[in-house]
């Protein structure tokens, strides 16, 4: 018998099984940090990114919905945490370049 799906382990996780998760962060992990690397361009941060989509999945197992693909929902996950990250950094940078700050009215 083969190793078990994506989508068995996930259900699994779902379920209550922990070593499920640790089978699913062991498999996807690098795929994970690597399409991260290339969305930020920044190896440490791709690192804090990783930490935080699963750290998402754990957090949103219990909206997973059986039968749903797993591969594009992680990386949905991860997409959306490199986004998000991505346009707080720009946010920050135009504000502290004085960009965000409204000069005097008169």
């Amino acid at each position: 018998m083969g190793s078990p799906s994506d989508e068995e382990l996930m259900e699994r996780f779902c379920d209550g099984a922990p070593d499920a998760f640790e089978a699913l962060f062991a498999r996807h992990s690098g795929r994970v940090q690597g399409f991260l690397t290339r969305m930020v361009r920044d190896g440490p941060l791709a690192e804090d990114l990783l930490q935080t989509t699963f750290l998402s999945v754990i957090r949103a197992r219990g909206r997973y919905e059986p039968g749903t693909r797993f591969i594009p929902w992680l990386m949905t996950i991860a997409a959306n945490a490199a986004r998000d990250t991505l346009r707080h950094r720009q946010h920050v940078e135009s504000y502290s370049s004085g960009e965000g700050t409204a000069g005097p009215t008169s």
